[in-house]
């Protein structure tokens, strides 16, 4: 979900990569932002990280959902961040909130539905 709000123009430039450390599953995920997109690789994480967060799957669901900031999470321990903060928040910032309500499918003029 992360990866369709990010406005993939404005990171275009950008390139880095974050370890997500998920305490309830014990397992490590790479994100990693190239050419404008990110992804995720399960079951590793990358010693070249610019950082390391760490939390719980609830918390990055509810970053996901808009449910609550990932900054606020933060400020309140629910997530640490071990490395380069200032990256972080760079990445942050190019994630667009999602729209509460859109069109998935929208039928043509003419179209007998």
């Amino acid at each position: 979900m992360l990866g369709v709000r990010l406005d993939g123009l404005a990171a275009q430039r950008e390139r880095m990569a974050f370890t997500v450390r998920f305490t309830d599953l014990g397992q490590d995920w790479v994100l990693n932002l190239e050419h404008g997109a990110l992804t995720w690789v399960a079951g590793r994480g990358d010693p070249s990280a610019v950082a390391t967060l760490t939390l719980a799957k609830e918390a990055l669901a509810a970053a996901v959902s808009g449910e609550r900031a990932l900054e606020e999470a933060i400020e309140a321990g629910a997530v640490q961040v071990e490395g380069d903060l200032a990256a972080l928040r760079r990445l942050l910032g190019w994630i667009e909130a999602p729209a509460p309500i859109f069109a998935v499918v929208e039928p043509k003029p003419g179209w007998d539905l």
